[in-house]
């Protein structure tokens, strides 16, 4: 979970879109990253998210929770 910060990080050099989402799917934070990047959070209600990093033709997502 996180509380104030998200930390991402990525085993390879290649540039990344992050996106961070709530549960309506609404757009929160976006940004782009090389390596690693941190969101703040800080000012996010508390609740669950789901964390989309694409690079290329490559896409993942995670579940995050952020709390209180």
């Amino acid at each position: 979970p996180a509380r104030d910060q998200l930390h991402v990080s990525f085993p390879d050099a290649h540039a990344h879109e992050i996106t961070l989402t709530d549960v309506m799917g609404r757009t929160v934070a976006r940004t782009t990253a090389v390596r690693s990047t941190t969101l703040d959070v800080s000012a996010f209600p508390a609740g669950v998210y789901t964390l989309s990093c694409v690079s290329g033709t490559s896409r993942s997502q995670r579940t995050i929770m952020v709390m209180r």
